[in-house]
């Protein structure tokens, strides 16, 4: 409490995105700041921890990161429970800082002031001592949970003091040592990580100096090596008890922001970007309100601060499409007036431009022309142009909604459909707050302080208190001079208080008690910490007489001192203190020193609540036992000071633009909903100082009350349509209620006109909306609440080179991952890793299980974001069932089958266009296929199959989604359909059309497993050459097919005989690990690909071939095959890059023994066996009559098995019953042999027709002496049931009241058995498998999901007791063998070449335990089996040792630089080889 935060922080941090736990090497040049050698531009936002609750974090975060913002500045209080926070392991769970880069603050606090001989900021030993501990304390708090980016944490840059050099001339030469000591002691931690002093223009270096203020496009670091940083954008200001609210338009504050990277800025950081509140005591100032909204992008309770929000958004997501041009290009400014005031600056990279065109002129239009073009920037504008022609932003035309928030009475449980029930009326007790006084003798009973001389607060509540009583006593008698003058005053002078004072003085001993009380303390300026608070006289008895004034001073008098309220200490706040004698009657009114308590519900819903403390003087408030802070809302604003308009157009100043002139400074106090209970009433207590009522105190719910448009070039839609009426509704904008005169057609009326369409427009009449004929009035109306959402439409289109998206060519690098063969558990980290891997886009298919319609309908699928970072390319198929209805015959032009196709199709695309996925709505999905290789066999249906491939096109084109279609392997594709090719090298294939571009759906990453096969495999180096070859000869969209395989859930599997496990090598494994070197060798490709879009797409090309085939050749300007050059000159060749050379790491993955809760320092407990119980499956059979109970299905001949099972199950029971007997010929002569004929079947031509399963002939066959004596018994009579009794009783859930489990007498080998057991979670995040050694074939269960076989993904798991493993063997084994284990890297293997930078890397936040093989040199062989040869630098293994030992990753120069000349040995192919383990 009471701490003097934010003044003189200690330590600021910067935090950076990484896909995974690797080290970043944080640096800094003249343009930016750098991680691994790459400049980054920033732009963060301000968001203290202790401003707002746990319950609200995730939020803030992730507002914040969908604003465009890429870091987080938080400050480190120096309170206890600010260190709980920080240091928590919850804390970083809740990723506070994950997702963002983030910047830290460190203060200190008030009883600092309170150590002998100490002066803080400045050159004095007992501050700096007391500085260097709590910093150290910090900084080992951040070390210990690993967040500095060189142990592969967030945290990336670190600030020590703050705004220093706007004091420092005060403390003279001390204040430059004091610098000096700071620089020193920063880098004393060795971080490894850059260090900021802001508003230091002489920090001494390496320290960074930084700007803040409203503006800092003008200013500039004195260091001309060093980044021009904003560490505080203030966009608005904090607001002081007795003004206005300040507000700073968003007009501005986006000026303010574009400006200064406009001219050379590279980092940004907005003070604040969510304000919060000043819980408990914490307001500083003094008279800083407890609300410390700051007019942010994020409001006090963590709304969308709108237009401000949303027009911040639009600015940041344009200025980091720039980043690359920002940073790395070349600048020039032309200064249209002698100012600079109206300017143009281009930036220029690489054949790419961005112009800013500025005018900071408050009053006059800047007309520029611009290569041909005219253009008018409005007063205090900046424009930016994409490529210095498209206008993308400009900062005073706000597209964003404007937002008015209202507080509304909280949703009683009561309300019904035509109004509301009013709140009961709050029930008040009150006690009072004991007046402390001294004893007859002068004395206080209980702690306290004694002295000759009147104290400074501060001093004496060393910061613990608000509250602080002045006791003393005086004799008075008839001698004394001020005696019976005339009427005696207390006269009290005083510093930042309020005081009560006694009114009248009697003869002999008088006790004077004052309560005084701080309302914030001093923060900020030269030498603050000395300022004085309280009452510090003099004191004085001044009796007015005719004469005059007879004074007695009684300054010197013993003086008591007891810090805080007797109430405080006896716990009244909290509401339930045995202590607290609570009244209900004669509730006094306007009466100083007074609790009041009350209860009230937990408002229904989520918006934040507030309560209302209108009616009352000043005090504090609690809400069951949380301080929610100080309330003063008898202090009322100025009527003068606000303006009807707020222009945005000025130099902005905190006075500019106010509003709430007149009325209480502060009204609503935020009660955060973690304050709340579930279960209970709450408890709200109040302190009330002055006087004042309870009477008119409210419970409100914060929510939006109207949304306003004022947008430009129609970038908004009508995305939902919340209420809507016609007739008479009541209420008003977000708390409309329907009457019973109401037309029922209204809402549909509505949302057809509306939905998804820039504006909409109809009558308000009867004739519109229906007839209302149980109502008669001449006052019929309309109320609509709609919600505007921001649509950036993308325009996709085709020409012969590329995809374009708003006529831009898109070099396109996608990878196939179907969601149901993973887990939404799965989907952030797969997500994650295809971003990180260099990947823009995803392909999925649509599946037609219900299953994967819900997976894919539900909003909770787009809320994790599987289709939202990326572009998306969607495939449709169809189910086996179809095969099923009459007439049917699959993929040609066979109507039961085309209707079937368009029915699902179109609930498809109905889906996604609810969703508003398609890229012509501002979707991600670009580019939609119809069919699927059907140019592979459609020669086999003939005439029919070309008009299928029509009706096809048409079927597509007839949806009107405004984006292409795609039909790979269809060389004759109708236009403007667009052929595709599949397989393992596309690049010698080209389009049949010369409208459409060259594009690969599929380039087979690997290949599935079949039962009974080894492991295929694709090396990394194959994968890539076939990919660079398919860009060199024109390709421009590749998509990996799998990027991520996954598993075969359930029955799922096709083939036949597809194993359970759909690995497919791809470069993220079936568990979702990487798969390196494959992984890291192709994100080095993507990158250098990405990197050429421009040259690629827009380039012309020209191929150079070296023999008569091709195979050899070069392409200009880029050059392929083994080798890419990033730029080509007349006399040297600068960046090679040779993808038959694979510089990424090999992870070697294992499968390892869980984790077991019960390991020691010095091993590990062994996990318990299991412990199996069993059950078998019913043989089904006919009664003796040849039938059977049950549904089930009759045939005189056998059936294929997906007929008769509708693709239900993979079991389907056959059974027929037969009569034999002694005339049969071969009976008793020998043994009688049943032979069986089956078949499968899944791809090709017609391959819906390849039967499957038991199709006969059946015969039975006795070996004779004289030979085979056979009978057919195919023609008998079948009955069929499909599926298993025991999954039908729910065997496979664990816990079925039909199974009856078995412990004793365990079968072996034995068919169609149950079997189950039980195991742990296991500890950690690593994959879960289960090894099913010694089983022979079946199914698995785990916790009534059907795992298929083998990957138990940990979505399946309990957190809280014991898993089930339930088994359906078929052909016989044994459990014994069955172990749990996870899937986690074992050793990292690195092969890498000379002159390149390599990083080796553990996974899953482990470290490097042995460096089992290193070598610089000739090293040979392969990972797992390298040795060294004579040609070897003998210190390789130390450096490597040295370097990555304990650590998360290493990254090393392979160069003799590093490793020693090897003097032994000539080579230009020198290489490093390592193997380690994690």
């Amino acid at each position: 409490m009471g701490d003097m935060f934010p003044a003189s922080a200690l330590v600021l941090i910067l935090i950076s995105l990484s896909s995974l736990c690797f080290a970043f090497d944080v640096t800094y040049d003249n343009r930016a700041i750098k991680i691994d050698g790459e400049r980054k531009l920033i732009i963060s936002g301000s968001i203290h921890y202790p401003r707002s609750t746990p319950q609200m974090w995730p939020s803030l975060i992730k507002n914040a990161k969908a604003g465009g913002l890429n870091a987080i500045e938080t400050y480190v209080m120096t309170s206890l429970e600010g260190l709980t926070w920080l240091g928590s392991s919850k804390t970083f769970n809740a990723k506070i800082f994950m997702p963002f880069f983030g910047l830290v603050h460190i203060g200190f606090p008030v009883w600092l002031k309170s150590l002998p001989g100490i002066e803080l900021r400045t050159n004095n030993d007992v501050y700096k001592n007391e500085m260097r501990t709590f910093t150290t304390l910090i900084v080992n708090m951040l070390k210990k949970h690993r967040l500095f980016a060189s142990q592969g944490g967030p945290v990336i840059l670190a600030q020590i003091e703050n705004e220093y050099g706007n004091v420092e001339w005060a403390y003279g030469d001390a204040g430059r040592k004091y610098v000096e000591w700071c620089k020193d002691t920063a880098l004393g931690y060795k971080l490894d990580i850059p260090w900021i002093m802001c508003q230091q223009d002489n920090a001494p270096s390496p320290m960074i100096s930084a700007c803040n203020g409203w503006y800092c496009d003008q200013w500039n670091p004195k260091s001309n090596s060093t980044p021009k940083i904003w560490t505080e954008n203030w966009t608005g200001w904090f607001k002081d008890w007795g003004n206005p609210d300040p507000h700073r338009p968003a007009e501005d504050l986006a000026f303010s922001v574009a400006r200064f990277f406009q001219l050379g800025g590279s980092l940004q950081n907005y003070y604040m970007y969510h304000g919060g509140t000043n819980f408990g005591e914490t307001a500083g100032g003094p008279y800083i309100t407890t609300s410390y909204d700051y007019d942010a992008p994020l409001d006090e309770f963590g709304n969308l601060n709108q237009p401000k929000w949303g027009h911040l958004k639009d600015l940041h997501l344009v200025l980091r499409s720039m980043e690359k041009i920002l940073l790395y290009g070349d600048r020039v400014d032309h200064n249209h007036d002698q100012w600079g005031a109206k300017s143009v600056t281009v930036y220029s990279y690489r054949g790419q431009r961005a112009c800013f065109f500025s005018n900071s002129d408050a009053t006059q239009v800047f007309t520029v022309d611009f290569e041909g073009v005219t253009y008018h920037i409005p007063p205090w504008t900046t424009t930016i142009l994409e490529d210095c022609y498209k206008e993308v932003y400009s900062t005073s035309k706000v597209n964003a909604q404007t937002s008015t928030m209202i507080m509304t009475d909280p949703e009683p449980e009561g309300e019904d459909e035509y109004g509301s029930e009013e709140a009961a009326p709050l029930e008040w007790q009150w006690t009072t707050e004991s007046v402390m006084n001294v004893d007859h003798y002068g004395l206080l009973s209980g702690t306290h302080l004694v002295s000759k001389q009147l104290l400074d607060q501060k001093i004496a509540t060393n910061g613990t208190s608000d509250h602080l009583w002045v006791l003393t006593s005086i004799d008075i008698n008839k001698t004394d001079p001020v005696w019976g003058k005339g009427k005696i005053n207390l006269q009290v002078k005083t510093e930042g208080h309020k005081a009560v004072k006694d009114k009248f003085l009697k003869d002999g001993k008088n006790y004077l008690s004052f309560l005084s009380s701080t309302v914030g303390l001093q923060n900020y300026g030269d030498h603050f910490d000395n300022g004085k608070n309280g009452i510090l006289g003099p004191i004085k008895l001044i009796a007015k007489t005719t004469t005059g004034d007879v004074e007695k001073d009684i300054s010197s008098s013993q003086w008591i001192y007891k810090t805080g309220l007797q109430g405080v200490q006896l716990g009244f706040q909290s509401g339930n203190s045995p202590h607290a004698r609570w009244q209900v009657n004669r509730r006094p009114s306007n009466k100083e020193l007074v609790w009041y308590k009350t209860t009230f519900p937990t408002p229904l819903g989520t918006d934040p609540v507030v309560v209302d403390l209108r009616g009352l003087g000043k005090g504090a408030a609690w809400v069951n036992g949380n301080h929610i802070g100080r309330y003063w809302p008898a202090v009322i604003s100025p009527e003068d000071k606000c303006s009807i308009e707020c222009r945005y157009a000025q130099t902005y100043k905190a006075q500019t633009c106010y509003t709430n002139c007149g009325k209480p400074t502060q009204r609503w106090y935020h009660i955060p909903r973690d304050f709340l209970r579930d279960d209970r009433e709450n408890d709200l207590v109040l302190f009330e100082e002055l006087g004042g009522t309870p009477e008119l105190v409210r419970f409100k719910t914060v929510t939006i009350g109207s949304v306003c448009l004022h947008a430009y070039n129609h970038q908004k839609v009508f995305s939902d349509i919340k209420f809507a009426s016609f007739g008479l509704p009541e209420g008003g904008c977000s708390h409309f209620r329907k009457t019973r005169c109401h037309a029922p057609r209204t809402q549909q009326i509505i949302e057809d006109a509306c939905l998804g369409q820039k504006s909409c427009t109809f009558d308000v009449s009867q004739d519109t909306f229906g007839v209302l004929e149980e109502c008669e009035s001449q006052d019929y109306r309309l109320a609509v609440e709609a919600v505007c959402s921001l649509c950036f439409a993308f325009d996709v289109t085709y020409d012969n080179r590329a995809i374009k998206i708003d006529g831009e060519r898109k070099l396109i690098i996608s990878g196939s991952i179907h969601y149901p063969r993973s887990t939404p558990q799965m989907w952030p980290s797969l997500i994650k890793n295809a971003k990180a891997g260099g990947l823009n886009a995803i392909e999925t298919y649509v599946m037609t299980s219900l299953e994967g319609l819900t997976w894919l309908g539900s909003s909770k699928t787009f809320n994790v974001k599987i289709f939202m970072p990326f572009f998306g390319l969607g495939h449709i198929g169809f189910p086996v069932w179809l095969k099923s209805l009459p007439g049917i015959e699959l993929r040609t032009n066979n109507d039961v089958y085309k209707n079937e196709m368009r029915t699902f199709t179109t609930l498809i695309v109905n889906m996604l266009k609810k969703h508003r996925l398609f890229a012509s709505q501002g979707g991600p999905v670009i580019l939609a296929q119809i069919e699927n290789e059907y140019g592979n066999v459609e020669w086999a249906y003939g005439d029919a199959g070309w008009k299928y491939v029509e009706w096809c096109k048409d079927t597509a084109l007839g949806y009107k989604l405004d984006i292409p279609w795609i039909m790979c392997q269809q060389d004759n594709a109708p236009s403007p359909m667009i052929s595709a090719c599949n397989g393992w090298y596309c690049d010698q294939w080209n389009p049949k059309s010369n409208s459409t571009p060259k594009i690969w759906t599929e380039n087979w990453t690997g290949w599935f497993k079949d039962w009974g096969s080894p492991d295929p495999h694709r090396p990394a180096e194959d994968l890539a050459f076939s990919v660079a070859r398919f860009f060199q000869l024109g390709g421009s969209l590749q998509n990996y097919y799998m990027y991520h395989g996954g598993t075969n859930f359930g029955e799922t599997a096709g083939g036949p005989y597809i194993t359970t496990s759909y690995d497919y090598d791809a470069p993220l494994d079936e568990f979702g690990n990487l798969n390196q070197p494959k992984w890291g060798h192709l994100k080095e490709l993507h990158l250098v690909l990405r990197s050429m879009e421009k040259i690629l797409l827009y380039g012309d090309r020209v191929d150079h071939n070296h023999d008569q085939w091709g195979t050899r050749s070069v392409t200009i300007p880029l050059r392929f095959s083994l080798l890419i050059l990033r730029e080509l000159n007349t006399t040297f060749l600068l960046g090679p890059l040779r993808f038959s050379k694979v510089n990424a790491q090999t992870s070697i993955m294992i499968k390892a023994d869980p984790e077991p809760e019960g390991e020691d320092d010095y091993g590990s407990e062994e996990a318990a066996p299991l412990e199996w119980q069993w059950t078998t499956e019913s043989v089904l059979n006919v009664d003796h009559k040849g039938l059977l109970s049950g549904s089930h299905l009759v045939s005189k001949q056998l059936l294929d098995q997906k007929i008769a099972t509708n693709g239900t199950s993979d079991h389907l029971w056959v059974l027929t019953s037969m009569n034999i007997d002694k005339t049969v010929p071969a009976w008793g002569e020998g043994k009688i042999f049943l032979q069986v004929k089956t078949e499968g079947h899944n791809y090709g031509d017609h391959f819906d027709n390849g039967k499957v399963g038991i199709l006969g002939p059946i015969k039975l066959v006795a070996r004779t002496s004289s030979g085979d004596v056979v009978k057919d018994i195919s023609a008998s009579q079948w009955i069929y049931k499909p599926g298993l009794q025991g999954v039908q009783l729910g065997f496979h859930s664990g816990n079925s009241r039909h199974a009856r489990w078995q412990v004793n007498r365990r079968p072996s080998n034995k068919e169609l058995v149950w079997y189950k057991t039980t195991f742990p979670t296991p500890l950690g995040t690593d994959p879960v498998v289960v090894d099913l050694q010694g089983l022979g074939k079946g199914a698995a269960w785990v916790n009534g999901f059907h795992i298929g076989r083998y990957h138990i993904p940990r979505d399946f798991l309990r957190d809280d007791g014991e898993n089930d493993l339930v088994l359906f063997e078929e052909l016989g084994g044994t459990p014994e063998l069955v172990k749990f284990k996870t899937v986690t890297v074992g050793s990292v293997c690195l092969h890498a070449y000379n002159h390149q930078k390599v990083t080796l890397s553990c996974q899953g936040g482990r470290v490097f335990s042995d460096i089992k093989f290193a070598s610089f040199g000739l090293p040979e062989g392969g990972c797992s089996h390298f040795r060294t040869t004579r040609c070897h630098a003998p210190k390789t293994r130390q450096i490597i040792e040295d370097a990555c030992l304990g650590q998360k990753s290493c990254t090393f120069d392979v160069s003799q630089d590093t490793f020693g000349v090897l003097e032994d040995c000539k080579s230009q192919d020198y290489r490093l080889a390592v193997e380690a383990v994690c």
